[in-house]
């Protein structure tokens, strides 16, 4: 809480914060509906004290008491009823929407950014915090009613109590000042929190995907728990422990509001020979029914502060994500070319801590139609970045790249990225055949009776029946899906590292030279230098920089 800012604006600030959320999210029917409803649930009380009035006085109820108390009934449960829906359907789109926006965000958003922000981040975000921000419907409707009620309450207290009024107005403010204050801590530490919970899953995915070294080493079992889940399971324990204390206590501050208040009206008045009013009876029901709303409202607002903190927290992600201005439409590709060029072409990762930064370039080079090249080098010198390069998926820092005469730029990047099909070292596997239609059964069985799978894979409904298999049989599946898109240019990054003996030498014997005689452009990185003979133009890379190297002297 700024220390410039009055009791009056803390509250305010907080309250204008929700109802501004609301509106934007939600429109005006949220609180067209619980004013209403907050409505009919003030006249009910209005009407119970009257009619108990009457009581005190000997009087019998009038009818019109009796009907208005119908009346306010039956309207207060319809309201609810369909606010009910509203909220609920409200919820659920909310969750859409916030879901729809991340993903086309993430969709959009450059190869660079992503890796930045991290896959285990997103996934939280997807799964996790769209669902806590879902929640804010439900949040403010209640918010809304218990304001309304509350309102409807001490403008009715007011007439029958001024001295009530202000005593019970004093208290609420005392207390949600003080509720408030407490706010902006509160905020951090959820922050906090879910950033850790972050980590920790980032961790247990590790551990889960890489469950066989753990099993076979204990010490890589007992370091990635001592050192890194025990560690974090324990702190996000005592920090949700603390959190958890601290919204349990929000719960108490509502029924202490009552009991200070009639503390004040039974003990403290009479001594001091105050009068609060005729009928302390009335005042007391009113009170009671203040109560219940207080008890709902005072627990809501760290509630909201975690809802806040999450659409804080997904609004930086997001402003993370860079997107790149283009069209994901595949009509009008590029279905030929004749030459891609690189024009002293470099790109510069951003300098980690203390490590120095790796720089690509300059490469200069062009790849002609039906080009049969193969790239070697070391771990490190700069082999997947080029790729990545290449294919258009991180965009260079200078220079440029050229198809025939057409440079490429974020007019025609995802038309250009059509061109290839590639098959990354950590390529990712899709159990269905995404975008690709009019594929006979038959020639996808062709396919994997020709890479080998037919005892472990079946096709059928558009999605390969498993894809529990050993690196070498995803590799050769990936391979499937590949060859089906039917693409100008392939590359294929150690691709073959993974398959046995006799798969690899088809692959490179057999495969290789058949794409190429389809007149596709096929770029092979490998470390097998015993088919390099194979290859029509040969290049090395080394420390980020790219030389084609003569044939000759190549045994055939």
């Amino acid at each position: 809480m700024p220390e410039d800012e009055s009791p009056k604006q803390v509250i305010m600030r907080y309250f204008l914060s929700l109802l501004s959320i609301t509106r934007k999210i939600f429109g005006y029917r949220v609180f067209l509906f619980g004013i209403a409803a907050g409505l009919s649930n003030t006249a009910l009380i209005s009407i119970i004290n009257e009619t108990i009035k009457y009581g005190i006085d000997k009087k019998a109820p009038s009818l019109l008491l009796f009907f208005g108390y119908i009346t306010a009934l039956l309207l207060y449960f319809l309201l609810q009823y369909f606010y009910q829906s509203l909220l609920i359907k409200s919820a659920q789109t909310l969750i859409l929407q916030s879901r729809e926006t991340l993903i086309e965000k993430i969709r959009k958003s450059n190869l660079r950014s992503y890796e930045k922000v991290g896959s285990t981040r997103l996934f939280v975000l997807l799964a996790h915090d769209t669902n806590t921000i879902g929640t804010i419907a439900t949040l403010s409707s209640s918010v809304i009613i218990a304001l309304i009620v509350i309102s409807g309450s001490l403008i009715y207290l007011l007439s029958i109590s001024i001295k009530g009024f202000l005593l019970t107005v004093g208290i609420i403010s005392v207390s949600l000042l003080i509720t408030f204050s407490m706010q902006k801590a509160n905020i951090k530490r959820i922050k906090k929190l879910l950033e850790l919970e972050t980590v920790f899953l980032n961790f247990i995915r590790n551990m889960l995907t890489g469950i066989k070294e753990v099993k076979m080493d204990s010490k890589i079992s007992e370091g990635i728990y001592n050192t890194h889940l025990k560690p974090y399971m324990n702190d996000i324990h005592e920090k949700k422990t603390s959190n958890n204390i601290s919204q349990a206590r929000f719960a108490l501050l509502g029924q202490l509001i009552f009991f200070i208040t009639m503390g004040f009206i039974l003990f403290v008045f009479p001594m001091l020979q105050i009068s609060i009013t005729r009928n302390p009876a009335q005042f007391v029901i009113v009170l009671l029914y203040i109560l219940s709303p207080i008890q709902m409202l005072i627990p809501l607002i760290p509630q909201f502060s975690h809802i806040k903190a999450t659409m804080e927290r997904m609004a930086s992600i997001k402003d993370m994500l860079e997107e790149e201005p283009l069209s994901h439409t595949t009509e009008n590709s590029y279905k030929q070319f004749e030459t891609i060029s690189f024009k002293d072409v470099i790109y510069t990762y951003e300098p980690i801590a203390d490590k120095p930064d790796f720089r690509l370039g300059p490469v200069n080079f062009d790849i002609q139609a039906g080009d049969l090249i193969f790239i070697l080098g070391e771990n490190g010198s700069g082999k997947s970045t080029l790729i990545k390069v290449l294919t258009g998926l991180y965009t260079a820092n200078k220079g440029s790249i050229q198809l025939d005469d057409d440079p490429i730029s974020h007019r025609n990047i995802q038309l250009y990225r059509n061109l290839f099909g590639v098959i990354f070292t950590d390529n990712h596997l899709f159990e269905h055949l995404y975008g690709v239609d009019d594929i006979s059964t038959a020639h996808i069985d062709q396919l994997i009776e020709k890479t080998g799978l037919t005892e472990k894979v079946n096709f059928q409904e558009n999605r390969f029946n498993t894809i529990d298999l050993s690196e070498g049989q995803k590799k050769r599946i990936a391979l499937i899906n590949v060859l089906l898109r039917d693409k100008p240019i392939y590359i294929f990054d150690e691709w073959a590292a993974n398959q046995d003996p006799d798969f690899r030498d088809y692959f490179y014997n057999v495969l290789i030279p058949e794409l190429n005689n389809q007149q596709k452009t096929v770029i092979v990185i490998t470390h097998d230098d015993r088919y390099l003979h194979i290859a029509k133009r040969l290049f090395k890379m080394e420390d980020g920089l790219l030389e084609e190297v003569a044939m000759a002297g190549i045994d055939e």
